[in-house]
């Protein structure tokens, strides 16, 4: 398993904000190892006991769930580098002392990332590494693909796992028994709820216990 996280963009608010604060909750679980080390890359002029403890003030205040000793936990085994990532030259020595493969997450601009994507080729992360960025990337189709394989992509998309989204698709799994449950004349085997070829359907289904059948 990759215990090294790097983190180009450390001091920016999607750093503090959710990607340490989740990583604290990972430890807390236990589902993150005890060995993960995490290292933040960013322009400022900082160093790593300032970067240490703004970050644990940062966890205090996006994780109030997760107990102190948690917290300290995680921000003990942060280190600091100041690089600017679109200077290749910068992010190899940021990563020189890196032998083992990690894991690169780009909390950048869209701006940046090709340039951060090119230093980092240039500074020759170990062998088994993955690079982790945020969309959107890229101008168009032709410079989004740049410096990529097709073979080593793996595309998510974290908002599929949000409780609004989950509540739509729990929603058109279930509403025909839930439009029973609340009331409307509607058999179970009426087929797609509601029929997307109805308006009449969509506007009826505003008040309840309307008889409303696909036609």
């Amino acid at each position: 398993m990759i215990r090294y996280f790097i983190i180009f963009g450390a001091s920016g608010d999607l750093t503090s904000s959710y990607l340490l604060p989740t990583l604290a909750q990972l430890r807390q679980e236990e589902r993150v190892g005890a060995d993960i080390q995490i290292l933040g890359i960013a322009p400022e002029d900082w160093d790593t006991a300032f970067f240490q403890n703004y970050i644990r003030a940062k966890l205090k205040l996006h994780v109030r769930d997760v107990v102190e000793v948690w917290t300290n936990d995680l921000s003990s085994r942060l280190e600091y580098r100041k690089a600017n990532v679109t200077k290749p030259e910068q992010v190899q020595a940021a990563l020189a002392s890196g032998s083992d493969a990690a894991v690169l997450y780009l909390a950048l601009p869209p701006g940046v990332l090709l340039p951060a994507l090119r230093s980092i080729r240039a500074a020759r992360v170990p062998e088994g590494s993955r690079i982790v960025l945020e969309k959107p990337f890229g101008t168009d189709r032709q410079s989004a693909r740049q410096g990529f394989s097709e073979k080593a992509l793996f595309r998510m998309d974290h908002f599929l796992g949000k409780q609004t989204v989950q509540s739509i698709l729990g929603s058109a799994i279930s509403a025909p028994a839930s439009a029973v449950k609340a009331g409307l004349d509607i058999p179970l085997n009426a087929g797609p709820w509601p029929s997307p070829s109805s308006r009449k359907c969509g506007r009826e289904l505003s008040r309840p216990r309307q008889k409303c059948l696909a036609p």
